[in-house]
């Protein structure tokens, strides 16, 4: 009986999550093709459990928490992931990737949590299984962001130029694919294996990983398709310059149109089911913070640590009601959209292979390239020196190709899309500074006319 309840116990918070993410892809995929993602997901689950035993036992919370846990699943999540993204069909988006991510962490937490109810008794079962299906849900869906975002970029595949600037922003991707879930699965183990305090550091920890994985879902339906790309000729990177170029040419046209559209950062949306139940977690947190405080004796038979007791049952409620009060209302772009609506320009002059130059202007440079504004006289292939101007310094010099130029079509911005040609260390850092600066964190206001 007590097993059973065990089971129960780490079914329901993998059903949970399946339901609050499933509902808000809009794309329909077979039972079939979920079930293999969720049965992936088991069977690296048994794959990381059977790996850590083979390990040196040790004492040390950190070492067992950032490399036998968290090194070892994300490593083993991210070669799932990887491999089931690589054989994606011509249709596959990043939203898809991301969902897919989810599916696999929801199977290795459902595994993972059987495993913990078989060998593990007491409190730690309970506050393993409901705060570790968010945490895989969490890292699952930052990985895949990453993962999916680099499918979509372009790839060299001859041997010998792997190391080109396309190769080394596909490797910077896949280092961000690993490290972020790394770093947030290994505190978050360190802060369970310390026990006592470090306890209440785990939703911290979870609301953390939940916003990032909102804001990366919003990115995610924003990117197009893989067979929309192909279509185009483009990759990610480059329909990201190009949206960022409308974005910086809307806000020159708005700027004194008093009624152009404010960016918002709260949404109006109350579904009666999420809010309901997150007034209901968070009466339950409120509940068991007054007893734990005003009537201590009530809890103090129950044999369970004072700050464990006061994580699972003040702290983890009020992360729930926080999520489902939180879900669907925040506009996890905002800042970014806010920011994208304040151009910080550069002067830079062309200079073609056939000897002619001209200056214009840059809004901004990505590390996939940078979109020259009002260029007539190029075509795609060209080839081109770019020399930046700075503040009272030397201006910088970068080789570059043009990807896309576009002098018909109103729709989009007008002028050439050049991407950076293997660029110098002192170009890369002045990339890092030029990004640093232009951080706005302000609200656009209206101006009067």
């Amino acid at each position: 009986m007590e097993y059973a309840a065990r089971i129960i116990l780490s079914t329901i918070p993998v059903g949970l999550f399946f339901a609050l993410y499933f509902r808000n892809f809009v794309f329909q995929r077979s039972i079939l093709w979920q079930s293999k993602a969720f049965f992936l997901g088991m069977l690296s689950s048994i794959a990381a459990i059977v790996i850590q035993a083979l390990l040196p036992e040790t004492a040390s919370p950190a070492v067992r928490s950032f490399f036998h846990a968290a090194l070892v699943e994300e490593a083993i999540r991210f070669t799932v992931l990887y491999l089931r993204i690589r054989k994606s069909s011509e249709g596959f988006t990043v939203t898809e990737g991301i969902f897919d991510g989810i599916l696999v962490a929801l199977g290795f937490a459902f595994s993972e949590n059987l495993h913990y109810s078989a060998t593990t008794s007491g409190y730690v079962i309970l506050l393993r299984c409901i705060s570790s299906v968010p945490l895989h849900v969490f890292c699952g869906g930052i990985m895949a962001y990453f993962l999916s975002y680099r499918s979509l970029c372009r790839e060299n595949r001859k041997v010998w130029r792997r190391l080109n600037w396309y190769g080394l922003r596909r490797f910077e991707l896949a280092v961000f694919a690993l490290l972020i879930p790394f770093l947030l699965h290994g505190f978050f183990d360190y802060a369970l294996f310390r026990g006592d305090v470090w306890n209440y550091m785990l939703v911290p920890i979870l609301v953390t990983g939940f916003i990032v994985t909102e804001y990366m879902a919003a990115r995610g339906m924003q990117i197009f398709g893989k067979n929309i790309l192909g279509a185009l000729g483009l990759d990610a990177d480059d329909m990201e310059i190009i949206g960022r170029q409308q974005e910086y040419e809307k806000w020159l046209s708005d700027y004194q149109d008093e009624d152009r559209e404010a960016v918002e950062i709260f949404r109006n949306r109350w579904e009666i089911t999420p809010t309901a139940l997150g007034i209901l977690f968070f009466l339950i947190a409120a509940a068991f913070f007054i007893i734990r405080f005003r009537f201590p004796s009530w809890l103090s038979g129950s044999g369970i640590d004072a700050h464990a007791q006061i994580a699972l049952t003040v702290v983890l409620p009020a992360f729930a009601a926080a999520v489902l009060l939180l879900r669907d209302k925040i506009n996890y772009l905002y800042f970014r959209e806010t920011m994208l609506r304040v151009p910080s320009g550069t002067l830079v002059h062309i200079e073609h292979e056939r000897g002619t130059s001209q200056d214009t202007m840059i809004f901004d440079i990505l590390p996939g390239g940078a979109f020259l504004s009002g260029v007539d006289d190029l075509s795609q292939g060209d080839r081109l020196h770019l020399s930046i101007s700075r503040n009272n310094k030397p201006s910088l010099r970068v080789r570059c190709a043009v990807r896309w130029v576009n002098n018909v079509n109103r729709q989009l911005p007008t002028g050439a899309l050049v991407q950076f040609l293997k660029p110098e260390p002192g170009f890369l850092l002045f990339m890092m500074i030029h990004a640093l600066k232009r951080i706005h964190l302000r609200p656009v206001t209206r101006h009067a006319g």
